[in-house]
This record gives C-alpha cells, sequence and structure tokens, in this order.
C-alpha cells in the first residue's frame, strides 16, 4: 500500500459506516501503466507487504478496477483501482 509509482493520486478511507473497513484508491494515467506496475514494478519486498496485508483480512480483501468514463466538458481523471 502507499503511493505506488506513477500514480497520479492515492489515499486511504474509513467506511463511515463500518470503522474496521478501509479502502485503498490510486489513480494511474492509463490502463497500460496498470498493467506494467503488476508486471514489472511490483518487487519482493513489495509482494511480501501485500500477502502480509491480505493475511490479517478474513476474508481476503476485494479488487475492484475501475475505468474513467470521459463525460464532455468534465477533466479527465484517469483510471483508479479500489480495494476494500
Amino acid at each position: 500500500a502507499g503511493v505506488s509509482p506513477g500514480a497520479t493520486r492515492w489515499g486511504l478511507y474509513r467506511d463511515g459506516e463500518k470503522p474496521n473497513v478501509f479502502v485503498e484508491l490510486y489513480v494511474v494515467p492509463t490502463w497500460e501503466e496498470h498493467l506494467r506496475q503488476r508486471a514489472d514494478r511490483l518487487t519482493g519486498a513489495d509482494q511480501r507487504f501485500e500477502d502480509e496485508a491480505d493475511a490479517l483480512s478474513d476474508p481476503p480483501p476485494p479488487i475492484s478496477h475501475l475505468i474513467a468514463v470521459n463525460l464532455p466538458g468534465a477533466p479527465e481523471e484517469g483510471h483508479g483501482k479500489v480495494a476494500t
């Protein structure tokens, strides 16, 4: 967790109704950048940290990939991933 290389935005949020539920969000400019991060930039230490964090969650946290919709006149946000 934490700021991912290439991310344009990162945040950690607590669910207002379930205080033991956290949501991590990070935004990268393109889907290709996200794939590159997972394939090329995940170090052995990164994988161990993710595995240790996942082990603290029962059941394992769901992961969602959200693709931005470009609306006329709206600023572009990029693509995002939400892990809850």
